[in-house]
């Protein structure tokens, strides 16, 4: 038998295969710290939401920064953080959770929590209410 010849051309390319599945879901990454401020008569006041957990900062109080980790109703995994004066005594604090839930709490803040007839922080706040949209 003598040598091989050469090659033939290349044929034409076939149809794409079917799309394989979807790979499992990645884990959630770490949020990066929301936050934000609001002044309430001459009083300012700041909240964080940092790796899910919420955080209020009130000038008058030592330690100036009070954790919501304990406070009941308030969503686990929270991403963003918003406040805002309301009339009277008052400070609203409306948190958003990674699924998309959005939940708020009423705090009196004055007098200053922990002094008075007034609980100190959190225990001045209300139980977070569910009003996440449909």
């Amino acid at each position: 038998m003598g040598p091989a010849g050469p090659a033939g051309p290349a044929g034409e390319t076939g149809p794409a295969g079917a799309t394989g599945p979807a790979g499992p879901t990645g884990a959630a990454g770490p949020a990066g710290p929301i936050v934000t401020g609001t002044l309430f008569g001459v009083h300012n006041f700041e909240a964080i939401a940092r790796n899910g957990l919420v955080q209020i900062r009130d000038e008058r109080t030592t330690p100036a920064w009070h954790s919501f980790g304990t406070l009941l109703g308030i969503p686990p995994n929270v991403v963003s953080v918003a406040l805002a004066g309301t009339q009277g005594s008052g400070l609203r604090i409306t948190v958003a959770e990674v699924g998309g839930g959005v939940y708020f709490s009423d705090c009196t803040v004055e007098p200053t929590p922990g002094t008075g007839a007034n609980p100190a922080w959190p225990n001045n706040c209300t139980t977070f209410t569910n009003i996440s949209p449909p």
